[in-house]
């Protein structure tokens, strides 16, 4: 009875073991995905800041128009032609 003991306890301990290890990587990753997402973060700023400095994005929103349809004249036909029928 106690070898079965003994024996299920050192069955105990290698399981934890594995399972520790695999959280020390989990933990590991984890700490990756929050460093490339702080960097996400700074870029997504340095981005919508020079966005606010460019004369044209500043342009489109002082005069309250969509930015992507202020690049477009207004009887722009896309591309379709009475050709294409």
């Amino acid at each position: 009875m106690e070898d079965m003991q003994e024996n299920y306890e050192a069955k105990l301990m290698v399981m934890q073991k594995r399972y520790e290890s695999k959280l020390d990587v989990v933990n590991a990753e984890l700490v990756q995905v929050k460093s490339a997402l702080q960097e996400l973060r700074e870029t997504s700023k340095d981005l919508v800041a020079m966005m606010r400095n460019n004369s044209i994005f500043r342009g489109a929103s002082d005069q309250g128009t969509d930015v992507a349809s202020s690049q477009v004249p207004a009887d722009s036909s896309c591309g379709s032609t009475d050709d294409d029928n």
